[in-house]
């Protein structure tokens, strides 16, 4: 593969035609997406947090395929999937309809609310850089606050021409996508991750982009999903057994990254009914990354198992 970079992901092939884009930690995707070759055009499966992110991602597809026509899916309505979507505008986007009514319901107000924060964000941006010139601080501190400075400036970058760009086609069930070359499944599976999560499987070829369904050496949020329904969803992608998955955060993975995400959520199905004991991560997961939602994940379900 010919090389290519970016400030906001790293380009993977997972097969011929099939590219992941992994996001990177300074930069303004926060989620992974990518895209598939279909031979005539070209599908992008998420778009990112923030549109330079998403149009670095349209320039990637064109550069290693060739083409301009593109259709796009959102997995589901979290603003690190979907804000890219304006980079795309000319092109059919497709959801679930739940994720396109939660889409439209929640993304209006808070691109407004963050657009009005924008001076906030210039002086969090300075503070930040004042921080940084402090001598005291250990290589790892300096590290996580120089990631934190360059994602609030791709912020400051997209904030002020962001807009939304809702989905103009709902997949109630499941659809398969044709091209010259390859077919796609794209698959709703109810309500896991989110209110309404939808994956998209490249037939005869083992690759599944799963969307936040899998999350790979990171802590998942549980948080406004179904964790009991997600558990039972991830047994059944597990099953088809795919060699390759591309989770929505983290590195490239399979069919054993699923099952790891499945042992997560029953693991703390585990620990939610031993309510008096301290709450540590295990030590399976004290490497993963996004530690601090292991807490909340844990109270999310007491609180869902207790109702």
């Amino acid at each position: 593969m010919t090389a290519w970079t970016s400030n906001h992901f790293t380009l993977e092939a997972v097969g011929k035609g099939i590219y992941a884009a992994l996001a990177r930690e300074d930069g303004a995707a926060m989620g992974n997406g990518g895209f598939v070759d279909l031979g005539d055009r070209i599908i992008v499966f998420d778009t990112f947090n923030a549109p330079q992110a998403a149009q670095d991602l349209k320039e990637a597809a064109i550069h290693f395929t060739g083409h301009t026509e593109f259709i796009v899916v959102n997995s589901h309505w979290h603003g690190d999937h979907i804000r890219g979507n304006q980079v795309f505008e000319a092109a059919p986007v497709l959801s679930t309809p739940v994720t396109k009514e939660w889409i439209e319901r929640e993304h209006p107000g808070r691109i407004r609310k963050q657009q009005s924060m924008l001076p906030q964000l210039d002086e969090d941006i300075l503070e930040l850089a004042r921080k940084l010139e402090q001598d005291t601080l250990s290589d790892a501190e300096r590290a996580a606050l120089r990631n934190q400075l360059s994602f609030l400036k791709e912020m400051r970058i997209a904030l002020p021409e962001l807009r939304l760009v809702s989905p103009t086609d709902v997949i109630e069930d499941e659809r398969i996508i044709e091209g010259t070359d390859r077919r796609v499944r794209l698959f709703s599976c109810g309500s896991g991750h989110s209110s309404s999560d939808l994956a998209m499987e490249v037939l005869d070829e083992g690759v599944l982009f799963a969307g936040d369904l899998v999350s790979i050496d990171n802590h998942p949020m549980l948080d406004g999903g179904d964790p009991q329904n997600w558990v039972k969803i991830l047994n059944c992608l597990e099953a088809d057994n795919y060699s390759q998955v591309i989770p929505g955060h983290g590195p490239v993975g399979d069919s054993r990254s699923i099952a790891v995400m499945r042992r997560y959520i029953e693991d703390l199905f585990k620990q939610a009914e031993h309510v008096d004991e301290l709450d540590e991560i295990p030590q399976s997961y004290q490497s993963w990354k996004a530690d601090f939602l292991y807490k909340s994940n844990l109270n999310y379900i007491r609180t869902r198992t207790t109702l």
